[in-house]
């Protein structure tokens, strides 16, 4: 995680605390006890255009994460499907998994192109 230079060494501790406790539990009053802060404080904190600059970064940092795991799955998801094209039987349920993971690398795959496209397009007007 990112770390601001305007911050005092325990307002960023408490930042990082506040993101990773963010990261991982399910609600506001759960993420405030993990991270040690009173409840009213926490969302104080979380509502600072400093917080939410790095709580959107360590949130890209989590999804690339994900995404390059599902690239990995991406050509496991292509053998099973080569497999069963080869006659081997695949439960029902492998199969439509091994279908999601391409289809969302597919999505994620235009996703890219068309944020491309965009900037490509912007420099050229």
């Amino acid at each position: 995680m990112s770390k601001s230079s305007q911050q005092e060494p325990d307002e960023t501790t408490r930042t990082d605390r506040a993101i990773e406790a963010l990261l991982t539990c399910t609600d506001l009053a759960s993420a405030a006890r993990k991270a040690g802060v009173p409840y009213s404080s926490f969302r104080r904190l979380i509502t600072t255009p400093a917080f939410q600059v790095e709580m959107r970064q360590a949130r890209c940092a989590v999804l690339d994460g994900a995404l390059v795991y599902l690239r990995g799955l991406a050509m496991k998801s292509v053998v099973l499907i080569e497999e069963c094209i080869d006659g081997k039987p695949i439960s029902a349920l492998r199969l439509s998994c091994a279908r999601w993971v391409i289809d969302k690398g597919l999505e994620g795959m235009v996703s890219d192109l068309t944020a491309r496209m965009d900037a490509y397009e912007k420099r050229g007007t």
